[in-house]
């Protein structure tokens, strides 16, 4: 009959502090690296990472970044302006289309009466496209703001 050890068949292998400096030296370093990429909607989105190195500080590093960052706003100024509009159709059991259209204050319609002018346009310009079951649709400015 032979024996054997299982106390070396099933002892974890204890890292040597040799192993450790290998593994420590042959990993990959952090680089510095900028990203660029562009949504479906056409945005431009970009990352930027700077990495200190020996010969810089953070802060160097912060503002080299900063800097990478500006000039990119610059090269690729926001295309998509967001006003925060949505409009939500849906139908009811009978068939008709119900709308919601939602618009908040932005520069183009700074004031509460400008918002309410244009969520009537919008709504009557939906509805004439989409017209009520019985066919009608609404006529032009006859939804009470």
């Amino acid at each position: 009959m032979v024996e054997t050890d299982s106390k070396t068949d099933q002892a974890p292998r204890r890292l040597t502090l040799s192993n450790i400096l290998r593994m420590m030296i042959t990993r990959p370093a952090m680089q510095s690296s900028v990203m660029i990429a562009r949504s479906p909607s056409g945005q431009t989105h970009f990352e930027v990472t700077v990495v200190p190195d020996d010969t810089t500080t953070v802060r160097e590093a912060e503002a080299q970044a900063v800097s990478i960052f500006d000039r990119l706003q610059v090269s690729y100024p926001s295309s998509v302006e967001s006003d925060n509009t949505t409009v939500s159709l849906s139908r009811n059991a009978k068939g008709e289309t119900q709308i919601e259209v939602t618009l908040r204050a932005n520069d183009r319609m700074p004031t509460i009466d400008d918002v309410a002018d244009e969520t009537v346009r919008v709504y009557d310009r939906m509805r004439a496209g989409y017209p009520m079951a019985n066919g009608y649709t609404a006529k032009p400015g006859s939804v009470a703001s």
